[in-house]
């Protein structure tokens, strides 16, 4: 941003003389604005002059590069990314469910790290006193991975190193929704069970597709695999219980299990997460979350709407069948429903929850009073069953038969 803020200021000064595809003069304005930074890094200085001789040829001969920059206008430039860096320290906190009061202390890292205003700003978050600046920053990334290295070697023992995942993992579920079973920032090694079911009738395979990402939907994630559980015990949809396992080692390597715990067969896969995947990827993932988290959650809230108004028809269809009398009046009340809600489900413009909300609560209603008649059914059936049973014992002219409760107790 200093080399753009330089460049733009040279232009000013200069309008017909372009530096910008000189690849030698290019170089030469990055090393005096890196230099500038330095200086302007020290507390004690409060504006640094940029300056390039014969940076290029002008119509009257060579053009010198000679531009001042005050501490001021440095950091109004940098003052987005300082922003940016403070806010991924509270999302940090905030992921380790910490507070900021409950952070013994923060080491500064990186030569950026000497920038005065990223000093103040972390002291305005965590104090003066927690702010430890009297590593070399330049060597501090060195010194932890020699230590690092030394664990690993076994020389070093009294030092345990926790790796963390990335970014979220999770498999597909029904209409393409992400279901996250290891959130990212988790430490290694982990391991955590999620239970989900089938979502058709008679279901006896099901496919486990495993993902990774930050947004909600797996369409804007990257797959890394998938397997097929077979020899789930045909049901109800709804009713089959699929257990899915994600385990990571201390080498981040991923063994996904899906079992079902009726019949308890089960199959997995073993993965590798974060492969060809670079730091920068990762950043741009997380940060491509970060911008259309609104959107986002709109598209999901749509899918999951969509989901649960098939749910309510489906529900009605199951509590129809114990129905053996139906007024007309129920009969139109249910066309009619089914009829709103298939007209909604199949045109894609509708996108107002709100419409999906009114039709849902309509469903439940007309299921309420469904199982309202299934229960007095029940009820008039079990009497029926009563009445018959004693007219039969009167018939016969024998006594029921009563089980001696005590010997019932001490079998």
């Amino acid at each position: 941003k200093l080399v753009t803020y330089v460049l733009n200021k040279f232009t000013q000064q200069h309008p017909n003389n372009n530096i910008k595809s000189d690849k030698a003069a290019m170089y030469r304005v990055k090393e005096a604005c890196k230099n500038a930074k330095q200086e302007l890094s020290d507390v004690m200085i409060t504006q640094t002059s940029i300056t390039v001789p014969y940076i290029c040829m002008g119509a009257s001969g060579p053009l010198n590069l000679d531009i001042t920059v005050t501490r001021n206008e440095f950091e109004s430039l940098i003052r987005n990314d300082i922003t940016d860096t403070i806010n991924r320290t509270r999302e940090v906190c905030k992921k380790a469910n910490l507070t900021e009061e409950e952070i013994n202390a923060v080491v500064m890292v990186g030569g950026s790290s000497r920038i005065p205003l990223i000093y103040r700003e972390l002291v305005a978050i965590f104090g003066e006193s927690k702010i430890k600046n009297n590593i070399n920053p330049d060597e501090a990334i060195a010194i932890g991975a020699a230590i690092q290295g030394s664990i690993i070697s076994g020389e070093n023992t009294d030092v345990v190193l926790i790796d963390s995942t990335s970014l979220d993992l999770g498999i597909e579920s029904l209409g393409g929704v992400m279901s996250t079973i290891i959130k990212s920032g988790s430490p290694l090694p982990i391991k955590k069970s999620q239970t989900f079911t089938t979502s058709t009738e008679n279901q006896e395979t099901a496919e486990i597709s495993i993902y990774q990402g930050e947004r909600p939907l797996v369409k804007d994630n990257i797959k890394l695999g998938s397997f097929v559980l077979t020899g789930i015990r045909r049901a109800a949809k709804g009713i089959p219980q699929i257990e899915v396992t994600f385990e990571m080692d201390a080498n981040s390597l991923l063994n996904v299990t899906a079992m079902d715990k009726d019949t308890n067969k089960s199959q997995n896969i073993l993965l590798k997460p974060e492969v060809g995947l670079t730091p920068e990827e990762i950043e741009r993932m997380k940060e491509e979350a970060k911008k259309h988290h609104d959107k986002d959650q709109e598209e999901k809230a749509l899918i999951i709407a969509k989901h649960d108004l098939e749910s309510k028809i489906f529900t009605i269809d199951k509590e129809l069948e114990n129905i053996k009398e139906k007024t007309p009046e129920l009969n139109d009340k249910i066309n009619t429903y089914k009829q709103e809600t298939n007209k909604i489900l199949n045109d894609n413009n509708v996108k107002d929850i709100k419409i999906y909300t009114e039709q849902s609560n309509k469903g439940d209603e007309i299921i309420r009073e469904l199982m309202s008649l299934n229960k007095t059914n029940t009820n008039n059936n079990t009497q029926e069953n009563t009445n018959t049973n004693t007219n039969s014992g009167n018939n016969n002219q024998e006594e029921p038969k009563v089980e001696n409760p005590e010997e019932d107790t001490n079998k």
